[in-house]
């Protein structure tokens, strides 16, 4: 069995149009798969695959977006790529990504559907992943940027721990 998980980071670029004498194309615009538009991209979606028990790594897709990508298009995207994957023979075991509102608001919309699925048939939900085209899948977030908001949130806030407040104000 090929297991791999999917990992997808929306990174921004520097807007620009170039035209591409080769292929005859201008390029920069917004990109969905094979829809486009005329909005000048400034930020792309990438995706890869990357092998849970052999050490290998893929880019998978990519997508140029105008201000990043909004939830549903996300969700369309996460579910193209998903099928994509499987199609090619490959079991698709987790998918990963940062915590921003636009992952967990796609991977939100995608538990709640399965979870509408599983109500839909009068069935018991059995486990805590999502499921595409039937298969189940877990989501992670990206164990480095947990350990950055962490750090994040202890720089900025005030944080308050009853048994060290405890410490410094007694003495044995």
């Amino acid at each position: 069995m090929k297991c791999c998980s999917i990992i997808f980071d929306e990174v921004f670029l520097m807007p620009g149009l170039k035209y591409n004498a080769a292929l005859k194309y201008i390029e920069g615009f917004e990109e969905f798969g094979e829809l486009s538009s005329n909005h000048i991209a400034d930020h792309a979606l990438v995706f890869m695959i990357r092998g849970m028990y052999n050490n290998w790594k893929m880019p998978f897709a990519y997508y140029f977006t105008e201000s990043g990508m909004k939830t549903i298009s996300l969700v369309r995207s996460i579910k193209e790529v998903v099928t994509a994957v499987q199609s090619c023979g490959l079991e698709v075991m987790a998918l990963v990504c940062d915590q921003g509102a636009n992952n967990s608001a796609a991977i939100n919309y995608l538990k709640r559907e399965t979870r509408e699925k599983y109500v839909r048939n009068n069935e018991v939900q059995s486990n805590i992943c999502l499921e595409i085209n039937d298969k189940p899948i877990f989501h992670i977030y990206d164990v480095p940027h947990l350990l950055k908001g962490i750090r994040n949130n202890l720089l900025k806030g005030d944080l308050v721990c009853p048994f060290f407040t405890y410490m410094m104000y007694h003495t044995f």
